[in-house]
């Protein structure tokens, strides 16, 4: 556990991996959160990490398989730089608060997203949701596009909104079934 006094920075050149060889251990991140410098890495290689706080981020932020980051706060995280990446077997989730993601998405893994979460996509690139894994709109949660292009090619499972304001979503699940359902 990371103290709350203080918010974490890690600068350029610094890396803080959180590794747990098993599950029921975790790491939280305090209410004031963390920053991540350009050049900095926060790397979640196994293990739950949950952020009780807002990261903002203009380095790295990977998510490696058997990896979880939680973001339970209801203030506004900002990813830019490298943006976001997990692999196959991690998950990503917003259960509040909005994550404004500036740098691209390249998930291989889960993303959840719970009532009240907002996933806001802002790049002008191209970010990807792919592999095994699906991307779950829980009821009350939103992905918005608002710039770039999107690629799901992994399952949906939305009670939640999908909203294209800019860019373009594209479809290409090559197998399984997708449901959009509720309000999504």
């Amino acid at each position: 556990t990371l103290p709350k006094a203080r918010r974490p920075l890690l600068a350029n050149r610094t890396a803080l991996a959180f590794e747990h060889k098993q599950e029921e251990y975790a790491s939280v991140v305090g209410g004031r959160g963390m920053d991540v410098a350009t050049g900095g890495k926060l790397d979640v290689a196994r293990g739950n990490l949950t952020m009780e706080g807002p990261l903002k981020s203009e380095g790295q932020v990977e998510v490696g398989a058997g990896g979880r980051i939680s973001f339970s706060s209801t203030q506004t995280s900002r990813i830019g730089g490298a943006g976001l990446k997990s692999e196959a077997d991690s998950s990503v989730e917003l259960g509040g608060g909005e994550m404004q993601l500036d740098g691209p998405l390249q998930a291989a893994g889960k993303i959840e997203v719970s009532a009240g979460g907002k996933l806001s996509l802002r790049s002008a690139g191209n970010s990807r949701i792919s592999g095994n894994e699906s991307l779950q709109l829980r009821k009350g949660g939103q992905v918005e596009l608002a710039a770039g292009t999107l690629e799901i090619e992994s399952q949906i499972e939305s009670e939640g909104m999908l909203h294209v304001n800019g860019g373009e979503m594209k479809f290409t699940q090559a197998t399984g079934k997708s449901k959009i359902g509720g309000s999504g």
